[in-house]
């Protein structure tokens, strides 16, 4: 087979019983819940969508150097394995779409600078953990609608590097419209680097919190997302002070009547709690 014919390999089969795919290059053919595939070094797309697929190796993926677009659609892959895509320099587009993710850990796509489409919809992800996009600093499409996800912290991107024109499908999860999701009305009406693609038609909509389930995020303003500084909340025995910050993490003072305090608010990484002086020693619980 001529170099030219390999770079444009494709493989499309069924698989009929659950497989884990390891590499299998030197290893032939497995039995039992294990497929090992013999796939041409140099091909540049990879087609196992609608299989019974439940597991792929890392060792697989290695062997791929010049891999360009992965279908995983529509397997029983529940879990990605960290780096798992970090030897393919050339992977520009990854299609994950169905049905069993639950969970895109920090590590699983680093590496992957030149990613532009990204498809994680129609799945069961309740959560993108922080970090998790950080190296896909070339990403256009990012796909994540029609799964359990409550939240989106801008966090799941590096601070510092992001991408420039990033369109989010985002529509049927379960938003909870609050204060986290701040970051994305101030993107999508200054016109920067992320916005909201539509299916046709339909937008993110809010689950809760109740008076504004049905809502569309992006009709609301900051103020509907109770991002006010702080709210405060006095016991009536022992003058316990309660401030909420905009994350949600929540600091409890306890002192006595003379307690005055004053905060300095800003958005707290997990490590921090907020800057306070007192008259009392306050007592971070």
């Amino acid at each position: 087979m001529s170099h030219e014919m390999q770079t444009l390999f494709f493989v499309s089969f069924t698989l009929h019983a659950h497989a884990s795919i390891y590499d299998g290059r030197n290893s032939g053919y497995g039995n039992g819940d294990l497929m090992y595939l013999s796939i041409p070094s140099g091909t540049t797309t990879v087609r196992l969508e609608d299989n019974h697929i439940t597991y792929v190796s890392k060792e697989f993926m290695d062997g791929l150097s010049l891999l360009q677009v992965i279908y995983f659609s529509r397997n029983q892959i529940q879990d990605l394995d960290d780096y798992l895509f970090s030897s393919l320099p050339h992977l520009i587009q990854v299609f994950l779409y169905g049905k069993d993710l639950t969970v895109i850990r920090k590590h699983v796509f680093s590496g992957c600078s030149g990613l532009t489409t990204l498809n994680i919809g129609g799945n069961r992800i309740h959560s993108i953990q922080a970090g998790a996009l950080r190296d896909l600093t070339s990403l256009i499409r990012l796909y994540i609608q029609s799964n359990q996800l409550r939240s989106l912290n801008q966090s799941i991107f590096a601070p510092e590097v992001h991408p420039v024109n990033l369109e989010v499908m985002m529509h049927s999860n379960n938003w909870e419209c609050q204060c986290e999701m701040s970051w994305l009305l101030d993107a999508w009406a200054n016109g920067g680097w992320i916005t909201e693609s539509q299916s046709p038609g339909i937008f993110a909509q809010c689950s809760g919190p109740g008076h504004l389930a049905g809502r569309e995020l992006r009709s609301l303003t900051i103020h509907e997302l109770q991002c006010d500084a702080t709210t405060t909340e006095v016991g009536s025995s022992k003058h316990r002070s309660s401030l909420w910050i905009a994350t949600k993490e929540r600091v409890q003072l306890s002192g006595g009547d003379a307690l005055q305090i004053q905060v300095s608010i800003g958005f707290p990484t997990t490590n921090q709690k907020c800057l306070c002086r007192s008259k009392h020693t306050p007592n971070f619980n």
